[in-house]
């Protein structure tokens, strides 16, 4: 499958098809004109030292005006430039147009620089215009130079900048686009457990169905509902509370023992905590509870005794949950969809800060998670209301 690449954002990220001619054109105006300004204002303060040395002020003033006709050229050249590269950068990014562009701008921008400078200080004296040509080519060599380099820096600032921005969106363009990616593959994810849990809780339910205890049964059917009616709800969420979580496990929990009696014994071990500031993803505790029963005791009869012990270390949320093994082959593997989803879900979305680990302990089976405490956020976590 291959993944189109989106249109560059302009200089506000938005697309520049939809922006509007403001951010499009006025504003690298802007910025143009405040760049140009300021290198002005810093040649102005040169001269005025340059002069204050040799005991006159008056000149730089001069030579300041003088040049605001040269500036404004240069200024309206950048800008030009700038959206030449912004309007065409397949066409003008390419080495050899680029060189070309480069040529012309010094054959045509040179002369031009020149030519305004020299109006201005002509108007001033009362010159005529007309004599601008013979003027032109006495200049000496070394303002064609200097004017060579103020239009080779600039044409170069530009391209930098140009080059800088497009490397820019283009990063940003990925990184949305795997942000979107990861957000897909989560929800994925997350869609594949919610199935699987529906799945097992009605498989529960109809155990009970054929072993006769239609009482249990409308109980659990009860039970399910507000199950699902959570389930629903944080399914359009990234995050939720801990303590939400640990509602809904206890809820799921209560229906499992409706299906297995005496035979599922739970030992809680919670820490005291603030366990509604603390956030973590949806359904994140329910799948490693269901394979500690399905391992414990699905796979062997009365191996039903479950620990789920929660706690903090530092700055970290540590769940450690274990199960007798059974006789079952599947038992001893402890693997499956709760297992393996969460470990891709805890991988992407906390990296190397989190993990998921299993080991055996004599005849028991141990799960052990640690992940980073992370605050709650109001306008990302779901807060129920059971």
């Amino acid at each position: 499958m291959s993944l189109e690449t989106p249109p560059l954002p302009s200089l506000d990220g938005s697309s520049p098809r939809h922006g509007s001619a403001w951010r499009r054109w006025a504003l690298p105006l802007a910025w143009v004109l405040l760049a140009w300004t300021a290198v002005s204002l810093l040649m102005a303060a040169t001269l005025y030292a340059d002069a204050a040395r040799r005991g006159g002020v008056d000149a730089p003033f001069q030579g300041l005006v003088d040049s605001l006709a040269s500036v404004g050229l240069l200024a309206t050249f950048s800008w030009l430039l700038y959206l030449v590269f912004e309007r065409w950068p397949e066409r003008w990014m390419r080495a050899r147009s680029m060189a070309g562009l480069y040529f012309m701008s010094v054959v045509l921008m040179v002369p031009l620089v020149i030519s305004a400078k020299l109006l201005s200080v002509m108007t001033r004296i009362g010159k005529p215009w007309h004599l601008l040509g013979g003027l032109l080519l006495k200049q000496e060599g070394v303002l064609w130079w200097f004017e060579t380099m103020m239009i080779t820096g600039t044409f170069a600032a530009v391209v930098g900048v140009s080059v800088w921005q497009r490397s820019r969106r283009r990063e940003q363009a990925w990184q949305a686009a795997q942000s979107d990616n990861l957000r897909l593959r989560l929800a994925l994810l997350q869609g594949q457990l919610e199935p699987h849990f529906l799945f097992n809780t009605l498989n529960g339910i109809s155990s009970l169905v054929r072993a006769g205890e239609r009482g249990q049964a409308l109980s659990a059917l009860t039970r399910v509902s507000e199950l699902l009616r959570y389930a629903l709800r944080v399914s359009k969420r990234d995050w939720v509370t801990v303590q939400d979580e640990l509602d809904f496990v206890r809820e799921y929990l209560a229906l499992q023992s409706l299906r297995f009696g005496d035979d599922l014994q739970l030992d809680w071990q919670i820490a005291a905590a603030d366990w509604q500031q603390a956030a973590c993803p949806p359904l994140l505790f329910q799948p490693l509870v269901e394979n500690a029963i399905r391992h414990g005791l699905e796979a062997g009869a009365g191996l039903g005794r479950v620990t789920i012990a929660l706690r903090t270390e530092g700055a970290r949320i540590e769940l450690r949950i274990e199960n007798a093994l059974g006789d079952s082959p599947s038992s001893q593997r402890g693997h499956g969809v709760g297992l393996s989803a969460t470990r891709e879900r805890l991988a992407m979305l906390y990296g190397a800060a989190a993990g998921l680990q299993t080991h055996q302990e004599q005849s028991r089976f141990v799960l052990e998670m640690s992940l980073p405490w992370r605050e709650v956020n109001d306008e990302d976590v779901e807060r129920t209301d059971r």
